[in-house]
């Protein structure tokens, strides 16, 4: 069974709001597990950005799932490489809580992750993916200001 990491992008469908953040959250979480499929996810600029980590067959069915999903639209795939090593090997569904969807307390999704925890995982990884999530995660800032 070969691994492999697969990055998205996704426009946010109109209409989508908290609700429909915690929902994805709490169904990827659950799923996630049971097809040992792990990454994170994160909103910037109403585009749903998320890195998918597992056996290929169950990561390329999934993003074909979630392509059907209403709550998003016009899904591209910017990379998907075999991978020796997950970079997000512990979260089913990890979320980087810096968009201006703010996930209240979930009682079974503890994978809320900080900008900041995000990056320190990401510092010894050298591939795209660190600097593709890097640099959105600074123009996302730069907007901010």
């Amino acid at each position: 069974m070969s691994e492999i990491q697969l990055i998205y992008v996704s426009q946010i469908s109109p209409g989508f709001d908290l609700c429909d953040l915690e929902s994805i959250l709490a169904t990827a979480v659950e799923n996630n597990k049971k097809h040992n499929i792990t990454g994170v996810l994160t909103v910037l600029n109403d585009v749903f950005i998320q890195v998918l980590e597992g056996e290929s067959v169950k990561v390329e069915q999934l993003v074909a799932k979630i392509e059907k999903d209403k709550r998003n639209f016009g899904l591209i795939v910017l990379q998907s490489n075999p991978i020796e090593h997950r970079l997000f090997p512990d979260w089913s569904m990890g979320y980087v809580d810096e968009s201006h969807y703010k996930v209240r307390d979930i009682g079974y999704f503890q994978e809320i992750l900080s900008l900041e925890e995000t990056l320190k995982k990401m510092t010894d990884d050298t591939s795209w993916v660190a600097d593709f999530l890097r640099n959105c995660v600074e123009h996302y800032s730069q907007r901010k200001t």
